[in-house]
């Protein structure tokens, strides 16, 4: 189970259901201040010991971070593909049931959801410390049992203040001058870009993820195409069918817009390079990495539906733009390349849910009376 900190009980490992998955109970804004938790990180508390569990939660949530616990390695790598907020610091056990802490990392950076994240590992034994708690096994630092909580939260604090110069907001300043970069390179995907950002927000309302989370995740939804700025004009322009070679090209943008998000000090760059890695992979596991099912991280399997709607909705030299009506039968039925099954269900669930909002938000763009966009050339 995915669990949150609450500041009203001292049983601080609960969670509440949201729809199909979970929703964060969030902590007392009074006790820091409006924003404070805004700014602060989530870190992911894993152990198998429910005690050293809630003890960390409790420091935590008084020092103004959000958390979520795990009590194994296997459950830590559920949360940190499921969480609805990005994680930024994992605090493991070394020795646990299952899969341990000192394998989590290498087994996180295989599944890709080591991104932006920093590991720090906890024992009492001091030849584990020795032996595991370097950055050479992938750990940041290292907390020996029984640990000095000041110190570790001081730790903490230090590891993850936002570098200077970070800014706060995507599209004013930010990394959003790289989704003015790409609007720039290529105006069909800007304009799609821009749509997808509203209609990702519709589907983290729809599926009740909390506000200040589906504020993120919208946000970050307009920068998931950014790796198309590597893409050459030639085929994010090419009107026709792609070939083989170029699809290729195409389906590297999302490993672009990876390593380039990946780099910024922004906030949330990790949670953009997500969404940039992941927003093609596919439910049923035949997308562009294999990751497949709830692996694939939640913001990327909200904005794959935005993504592809807002693709058939839009007109290309080889094809005319679909009516939302007919867009949304292609997510929910299918049209033989286009297939439910490649979608998180609760997502499609959402999306049928929101479709009288989808048709409200007024589309614009270059190319015809609707929006053009060179998204998903090979496919739709």
């Amino acid at each position: 189970m995915i669990a949150a900190a609450s500041a009203r009980s001292p049983e601080i490992e609960t969670a509440a259901p949201v729809g199909p998955r979970f929703r964060r109970v969030p902590p007392n804004p009074a006790m820091f201040g409006e924003n404070a938790l805004r700014d602060r990180s989530t870190v992911l508390i894993v152990d198998d010991d429910r005690t050293v569990r809630g003890l960390l939660q409790r420091a935590l949530h008084l020092a103004g971070y959000r958390t979520a616990v795990a009590a194994d390695g296997y459950e830590a790598l559920a949360t940190l593909a499921t969480f609805e907020q990005p994680i930024t610091a994992v605090v493991t056990d070394a020795i646990m049931p299952g899969l341990a802490g000192t394998a989590l990392v290498e087994e996180a950076h295989a599944r890709g959801l080591d991104l932006g994240i920093r590991f720090y590992l906890m024992s009492g034994n001091m030849d584990v410390i020795a032996r595991w708690g370097n950055r050479a096994s992938g750990f940041h630092a290292a907390f020996t049992k029984p640990f000095d909580i000041g110190h570790v939260v001081r730790q903490l604090d230090e590891d993850l203040a936002p570098p200077p110069g970070a800014e706060p907001d995507v599209q004013a300043n930010g990394i959003g001058w790289l989704a003015r970069a790409l609007a720039q390179h290529d105006s069909g995907t800007g304009a799609h870009s821009n749509l997808v950002t509203r209609y990702t927000a519709v589907l983290a309302r729809a599926m009740a993820v909390p506000d200040d989370i589906a504020v993120d995740i919208a946000d970050a939804a307009a920068l998931h195409d950014v790796g198309k700025i590597g893409v050459p004009e030639a085929i994010l322009n090419k009107p026709g069918p792609l070939d083989a070679a170029e699809v290729a090209v195409m389906r590297g943008h999302g490993e672009i817009g990876y390593s380039i998000l990946s780099r910024e000090p922004h906030r949330l760059a990790g949670l953009a390079a997500q969404i940039a890695r992941h927003h093609h992979d596919r439910f049923d596991g035949s997308g562009y990495t294999p990751l497949a099912g709830f692996a694939i991280p939640l913001p990327a399997r909200i904005v794959a539906v935005a993504d592809i709607y807002d693709a058939l909705r839009s007109a290309r030299p080889y094809k005319p733009a679909l009516s939302h009506e007919e867009a949304a039968a292609c997510l929910l039925v299918g049209d033989g390349r286009t297939d439910p099954s490649h979608f998180d269900p609760d997502v499609l669930t959402a999306f049928r849910s929101a479709l009288p909002e989808f048709q409200r938000i007024v589309r614009y763009g270059p190319g015809t009376d609707e929006t053009t966009t060179t998204d998903h050339k090979e496919c739709g």
